[in-house]
């Protein structure tokens, strides 16, 4: 304090010499000097006691500013410390004392002469922390274990600068502590209470696969045999009672896809599966079934897609069905009489993109305003009583906002009760350019049998008896010779002793798994450069089921209960040179055509099905069909030309879901393997199909010509 009067000091001296000059003097020069003098002398006495006044001012607010610093220091919740670049401690607050378990700073102080040694439980982790300090004069939030005086372990996080002087030589180093050992633990047991989730979770989704095996694997069964006894010479009676079972086993299959969905969702393991379809094809597939049950119960069911809604999209196409079935199939349950319409238009469109909007109107009993909000809740329905008309189990609708929700659209109701309810839906999908010219057409109802292949040698892998039975009596009835194993153990057997053209395997069988089986498969087929296809079947539903089946070496992948004509196409598909057979195996004249089951070319009972007995509709879409079918088989011939699968594709996709309006189920074939050799990239054999669907188009056009004068007489 002394040292700051210094200044002050030294200026009154040199006034004092500057006044004893003057007095030494003879005398004034004059009175007016005298007074100036006077005047310096004042001004400097003023001056004087100013800068004591602020050195005063200055040193109390340094003492503030030191007390308020030492109080800070002392009472922070955190520790802070400075120390020596050796790494001796200079000076600490009680708060980091107390942290390493000490009584006071001091002892701290004296307690820890090698911080690097005596602290860290990893001693490595001291330079790991100075390193940063050095190269860049800062670290923060540095994470390390350290010992408590107790021998504790405990964990903390430093945050610390270096301090410099003018020329960068380094001074000290000081920083921040705080105790993070109770966060860590947190962290801990958070980690551990996921890594238990994660175990339920798993645990959960592997009970869901079992459970939806074990549940598809007898449904699988019952409706199999079902159909192939409905195939038979049955009384009225029996008939009725069969229809009955088949319709109690599609309820059943839809309650374990609607848990399965409503449990994947909630597992967040439902997603789409994006891929090119047509709109109006996949309508037509999702109304198919539901228009039966419309018209049992007097309804009218129909379906109008406006003209600029673009008919090849790109998209999830099974769970824009499954919304479809889902609202078209409630709409029906719930309407006692009327109709149930369905619409589609565009919401928005820009470039490849665009936002449909599906609207579902009934005239049924309609939805209570107090519902219309519950009914999108799991587990919810309108009527909730125990003595309700109307099954279900109220999953519907949450999945079918799911859905909508991943599509990119939204849901909503507009209802009034005993008047119906009309339920709006929005979706967002990619729009496919450059297609080739498409039919407009209705929704298309006439199912499409499958072609009949030449007899293959075929191996089943399965080790349910019914499903073995099952697969056996639709093998051979079109014609094919078939052997059983009992587990994937049994099939390699066999395998050794006879060749086979194809092999159906199940997934999930004792003794060896069709996993198992597939791959030591491919690794036999390894030295002898072949390639046997094989078709997992497994009643198992779960996301990622495929891709493991692929990844095992199998060819496709079908789920059950087994639809029997997805499992002729995919053979179709893996045996392409198949020669085509009639039903009891025969080989077929080469005529050129194939023959649907009614043995004609134009199936007229159900064109007219199709367009709900409309004739003057029926001539119209014949004469539409006659004028745009040979753009389509140009486009055909075109991308056979140059090579192009995608267009090939596309095209005779267009030619298929025309001509199958008809019943012209030869042309449809021969369409169909025109698709898949474009899908497969293959065009080596394009050529002959493309010749053959030309044939067929032109028995069909024919047709088609006779029925039109026909109609017009």
């Amino acid at each position: 304090m002394k040292d700051s009067f210094i200044p002050v000091i030294r200026h009154c001296l040199d006034w004092c010499s500057r006044v004893f000059a003057k007095l030494c003097q003879p005398r004034l020069s004059s009175t007016e000097e005298l007074r100036r003098w006077m005047a310096e002398l004042e001004q400097t006495n003023t001056k004087l006691a100013q800068e004591v006044y602020e050195r005063k001012r200055a040193e109390k607010e340094l003492r503030q500013a030191e007390a308020k610093y030492r109080g800070m220091f002392e009472n922070a919740v955190d520790g802070i410390f400075q120390t020596t670049p050796e790494g001796q401690y200079i000076s600490v607050n009680p708060a980091l004392a107390s942290i390493y378990g000490y009584e006071t700073p001091e002892e701290l102080m004296a307690g820890l002469t090698d911080i690097g040694r005596q602290l860290y439980v990893d001693p490595a982790r001291r330079d790991e922390f100075i390193r940063p300090l050095r190269e860049q004069n800062t670290v923060t939030g540095f994470e390390s274990r350290v010992y408590r005086q107790d021998g504790k372990v405990i964990w903390i996080t430093e945050t610390a600068r270096a301090v410099r002087d003018a020329s960068g030589a380094l001074l000290y180093y000081e920083g921040i502590v705080e105790d993070i050992s109770e966060r860590k633990q947190a962290e801990e047991e958070l980690h551990k209470a996921k890594l238990a989730a994660e175990a339920a979770a798993a645990a959960k989704s592997e009970f869901l696969a079992n459970m939806s095996h074990e549940l598809r694997t007898p449904l699988n069964g019952i409706m199999g045999m079902t159909e192939l006894a409905l195939e038979t010479h049955l009384s009225p009676d029996q008939h009725e009672y069969l229809t009955g079972v088949q319709d109690s086993a599609i309820s059943l299959l839809d309650l374990v896809n609607d848990i399965l969905d409503f449990s994947k969702i909630g597992a967040g393991k439902l997603v789409l599966d994006p891929a090119d379809f047509s709109l109006h094809d996949d309508i037509a597939t999702a109304t198919k079934a539901l228009a039966v049950r419309a018209r049992k119960q007097g309804l009218d069911l129909a379906c109008r897609i406006a003209p600029d809604v673009p008919d090849t999209l790109v998209g999830d196409p099974g769970r824009l069905r499954q919304i479809v079935v889902n609202l078209v199939g409630n709409a029906i349950k719930f309407t006692h009489a009327g109709e149930v319409v369905m619409q589609v238009a565009v919401e928005w469109q820009i470039k490849d993109e665009v936002c449909l909007h599906f609207i579902v109107a009934d005239t049924g009993i309609g939805i209570a305003p107090e519902n219309q909000k519950l009914i999108f809740d799991p587990f919810t329905q309108a009527d909730g009583s125990a003595t309700r008309q109307f099954g279900g189990t109220g999953l519907g609708l949450a999945i079918t906002s799911q859905l909508v929700a991943m599509m990119g659209g939204t849901i909503w109701v507009e209802s009034e009760v005993d008047k119906g309810s009309t339920f709006h839906f929005t979706a967002c999908f990619g729009v496919r350019t450059g297609a080739v010219p498409q039919l407009r057409r209705s929704a298309d109802l006439v199912s499409r049998p499958t072609k009949i292949s030449r007899p293959l040698h075929i191996l089943v892998v399965e080790d349910n008896p019914v499903n073995q039975r099952l697969a056996v009596l639709l093998l051979k009835k079109r014609g094919h010779s078939v052997a059983v194993a009992n587990n994937g153990k049994e099939a390699l057997a066999l395998l050794e002793k006879a060749s086979f053209a194809l092999v159906l395997m199940d997934v999930q069988m004792p003794v060896m798994d069709g996993f198992a089986a597939a791959k030591a498969i491919r690794q036999q087929e390894e030295s002898t450069s072949t390639h046997l296809p094989i078709i997992a079947l497994t009643a198992r539903a779960m996301r990622g089921d495929q891709e493991r089946c692929l990844a095992a070496g199998m060819d496709a992948y079908l789920s059950k209960p087994l639809q029997a004509h997805q499992l002729f196409a995919t053979i179709e598909r893996l045996c392409p040179s198949a020669a085509v057979m009639n039903q009891e195996g025969r080989g077929a004249e080469n005529t050129g055509r194939e023959q649907g089951p009614s043995g004609v070319v134009f199936d007229q009972e159900a064109a007219l099905a199709h367009v709900e007995g409309d004739h003057e509709l029926l001539r119209e879409v014949v004469g539409l069909f006659l004028v745009e079918t040979p753009e389509l088989l140009a486009a055909i011939r075109e991308s056979i030309t140059r090579g192009d699968g995608q267009m090939l594709e596309l095209a005779a996709h267009s030619v298929k879901g025309a001509v199958r309006s008809f019943g012209a189920h030869a042309a449809c074939e021969a369409a169909l393997k025109l698709e898949e050799m474009g899908r497969e990239g293959d065009l080596t054999q394009a050529e002959f199909a493309s010749a053959e669907l030309d044939r067929e188009i032109a028995h069909l056009t024919r047709a088609l010509a006779e029925y039109r004068e026909a109609a017009e007489v």
